[in-house]
């Protein structure tokens, strides 16, 4: 059994993961200077560490510097053989058409710093947005997400819909995520696809609203924004938002988020490829959307939603 570190483990996505290999006893708590690839490597080689699953969230030039310098010390240190890179989201080669992703090059760069290192095995993990957001504030399954809504206001009884929604998208609860990483670090390293796909539940983005009405038996509000709106940076914004949005340190970064992920679904950049993990691991129990959306709904007239109610 494979000795893992996790890299930004007491972050959102990295608690979730964290968790679930840690659940086998083998993940160690190390403390280390990101800026010191030395020092890195040095922990790394005296804790036998065999796999780092980096879960650090490349916002800006640090931490972009932090992962390289992680996957440079991994290389360098004797032991490890095995490296996930934080992803977790799209195929950052893909263009989208209107927008400049902008932490596409801290994506990308680490890919570059990657390619250097043959002795590091590593793979890149596709799972479009993650299926916790879909219900917030409600919490029918565990989640260490913010809680941040795109799509659907499931408060309020709203959706706001890019374009004409026929476009796919690609939902996946951050547990199902962590779970298939679980598994993952432990087989061969020459069965590593080097493109990683988890495509929890996939459809045309309208087909959500069928689904919700089915699951609550109620008439949501939907509005279209129009490609033009969003292009001009009108987008309608969900009543379960204004908080986040008004927060000095979260606000502009989700509204960024939200912009750019409306702008990867009208260019199809939700229609991902790679090699399907959950092919590979099919003992994995996917959440699904219907129930998901069911058990949300339940938990809506609990008195306190931001307990998991399952």
């Amino acid at each position: 059994m494979a000795i893992v570190a996790v890299a930004g483990g007491t972050g959102a996505v990295g608690r979730t993961l964290e968790a679930n290999i840690s659940a086998q006893s083998r993940v160690q708590h190390l403390c280390v200077n990101y800026s010191n690839v030395d020092q890195i490597s040095s922990t790394l080689r005296e804790n036998d560490i065999q796999v780092v699953v980096s879960a650090l969230v490349l916002l800006d030039e640090k931490t972009s510097d932090s992962q390289i310098n992680l996957i440079r010390a991994s290389a360098q240190s004797g032991t490890v053989s095995k490296f996930i890179p934080s992803e977790y989201h799209l195929d950052f080669h893909v263009p989208i058409q209107g927008i400049e992703l902008s932490f596409k090059s801290y994506q990308l760069r680490s890919e570059e710093e990657l390619e250097r290192h043959p002795q590091l095995t590593w793979t890149l993990i596709r799972n479009g947005l993650f299926l916790d957001y879909l219900a917030m504030p409600f919490h029918p399954k565990p989640t260490n997400l913010m809680p941040w809504s795109i799509f659907v206001d499931l408060q309020h009884e709203i959706c706001v819909l890019p374009g004409d929604g026929t476009q796919m998208m690609v939902f996946t609860h951050s547990a199902d995520l962590a779970a298939i990483v679980e598994r993952l670090i432990d087989i061969p390293g020459d069965r590593w696809p080097r493109e990683s796909l988890i495509e929890g539940n996939k459809f045309q983005l309208k087909d959500l609203i069928q689904i919700l009405e089915r699951v609550t038996g109620k008439s949501f509000t939907v509005i279209y924004d129009s490609v033009e709106d969003i292009q001009r940076g009108q987008i309608t914004q969900l009543p379960s938002n204004r908080d986040l949005f008004a927060q000095e340190q979260w606000g502009n970064l989700y509204q960024l988020v939200e912009k750019e992920a409306m702008f990867t679904l009208l260019s199809d950049g939700y229609n991902l490829g790679g090699e399907s993990l959950m092919d590979m691991f099919p003992e994995v129990q996917i959440t699904r959307i219907e129930t998901f959306l069911r058990d949300a709904w339940t938990c809506k007239s609990q008195a306190d939603p931001k307990q998991s109610c399952i």
